[in-house]
């Protein structure tokens, strides 16, 4: 998903994919865990695979945990002014922090192809020129006129707003999604450990009967 999100590639990869990393591979590694759990929790035979699928099951949870964490925190260091539309990013040092990094972005435009694809992109879709505005530009390219052909009616207005409201509703999304299977997982977690005891414990039945 993230990999087609048009400012992943004018960013600097820390400021988006790190919280998105632990997400992925913790969500990735759920699908062994529920498959786990779904051949395991009415066979008998098949109880050996418990010791495993907790630890699975905490690892993936941990990782969960992490990202989400890490998501919110960095959600919070973005602060909006409603009155505007799109919402105004307040200054702070993340604002500066973006700022810079998107603006070394631009300096990629003419000699990286995927800079220069994706600021087309962000530009054409979000309807604005540059980081504050077209001046940000030696020359302003064609995705920063309304018409591409004859270079007529030109974004005055830049895109780091529409960027940071974009990476801040992403950010929300997918760090509610990371909870919401973070609370699924806690749930098998706990139905897993219930097994486990109770075969445990049958066990234990069996050797003192005999």
């Amino acid at each position: 998903m993230f990999s087609k999100l048009s400012y992943i590639s004018i960013l600097n990869q820390s400021l988006v994919t790190d919280p998105n990393n632990f997400n992925l591979c913790g969500g990735l590694l759920a699908i062994p865990c529920f498959w786990i759990a779904f051949t395991t929790h009415d066979n008998r035979k098949n109880y050996l695979l418990l010791p495993l699928l907790i630890v699975l099951l905490s690892i993936s949870m941990t990782l969960l945990a992490v990202g989400s964490s890490i998501t919110i925190i960095q959600r919070t260091k973005m602060s909006f002014s409603n009155c505007t539309d799109p919402p105004t990013l307040l200054p702070s040092h993340y604002k500066s922090l973006l700022i810079d990094t998107l603006k070394a972005g631009m300096n990629e435009y003419e000699s990286n192809y995927n800079y220069k694809i994706s600021w087309d992109r962000v530009q054409i879709r979000l309807q604005c020129c540059g980081v504050s505005g077209y001046r940000d530009w030696k020359s302003p390219p064609k995705s920063c006129y309304h018409n591409q052909t004859t270079h007529n009616g030109m974004f005055e207005r830049g895109c780091l707003d529409g960027i940071a409201f974009e990476m801040s509703w992403h950010m929300c999304f997918l760090s509610g999604c990371a909870l919401i299977a973070l609370g699924i997982q806690m749930t098998t977690l706990v139905f897993v450990f219930y097994l486990y005891l109770k075969e445990k414990l049958g066990r234990a039945t069996d050797v003192t009967s005999f």
